[in-house]
């Protein structure tokens, strides 16, 4: 056990220094798990957020509330934006279930859904089927779409796998429309804060909201461990079951860890495209 949090803390070294090396490892690990764990009720791979008083609660239908906590961090940021009738991108949108819980419930014309992941892009193709929702292979620095384009472009616990998050920022202003929303949620570490600011305004997008969001985070970590630990002790095989665990954030994990004692902190950020 100690040798593998070993491993685990070494290759998040690596990653921090190396951003090509997180970028490669990060595209083969998502392709190997969209291959290989193919279950249809795990829809979503974020860590979930935990809704305060002040928060709107969405409204599921039942067969939805497993996934609650982690829609509820989509919906933290998507309604700050009007979304219905509008065009929507989510870049890195994993195993499909942010998109379309979104096109499900907040009914935009157009939902995209973009995965440098081409085995995660068939896995929602397979699983996902309706008017409006589609989902397509690309790499967020170099995105296959025209320019001004969209309403809405959101990014959720993604950007921190890249190997250039100004070269995703560039590409995100690119494809939204003048006037256009641009909706970030993601961790890092709290002495990396004042990196990730600059990259948004040198990208030409305003901030009009930044907020940390980092207990919601923990309280939804906290929430949804047993029924994480349920899942991943399923269908992940025993040699991979510690590395899932830190990458999902379970109890005793590194990443929950960090966020419990500020060196990480997990934060939300609504931007609009100036023109």
């Amino acid at each position: 056990m100690k040798s593998e949090k070993w491993t685990v803390a070494l290759y998040i070294s690596l990653c921090h220094r190396f951003p090509a090396f997180r970028k490669m490892t990060r595209h083969w690990m998502y392709d190997a798990m969209a291959r290989n764990l193919r279950q249809e009720t795990w829809a979503f791979m974020n860590y979930g957020y935990a809704c305060g008083e002040a928060d709107p609660i969405p409204t599921l239908e039942p067969d939805d509330e497993p996934n609650r906590l982690s829609y509820q961090l989509y919906h933290h940021l998507a309604v700050k934006v009007p979304i219905e009738n509008g065009t929507v991108l989510e870049v890195g949108s994993g195993r499909g279930g942010g998109a379309s819980f979104l096109h499900k419930y907040l009914r935009p014309m157009r939902m995209t859904g973009v995965d440098f992941s081409q085995e995660a892009v068939k896995l929602c193709q397979k699983l996902y089927h309706a008017d409006g929702l589609e989902f397509i292979q690309g790499d967020a620095e170099c995105l296959p779409l025209p320019d001004e384009s969209y309403d809405v472009v959101i990014n959720i616990e993604s950007s921190h796998c890249y190997g250039s998050v100004p070269a995703f920022l560039n590409e995100a202003v690119r494809v939204l429309k003048p006037g256009g929303h641009f909706l970030l949620a993601d961790i890092r570490q709290r002495k990396a804060l004042s990196e990730l600011r600059g990259y948004l305004s040198a990208s030409s997008l305003t901030i009009l909201e930044e907020t940390e969001i980092t207990s919601q985070v923990v309280h939804a970590l906290e929430m949804g461990h047993e029924s994480r630990l349920k899942s991943i002790r399923n269908h992940v095989p025993k040699v991979f079951v510690g590395s899932f665990m830190e990458f999902a954030g379970s109890e005793g994990s590194n990443v929950l860890n960090n966020l419990r004692n500020g060196n990480s902190v997990y934060m939300s950020f609504h931007c609009r495209k100036d023109g």
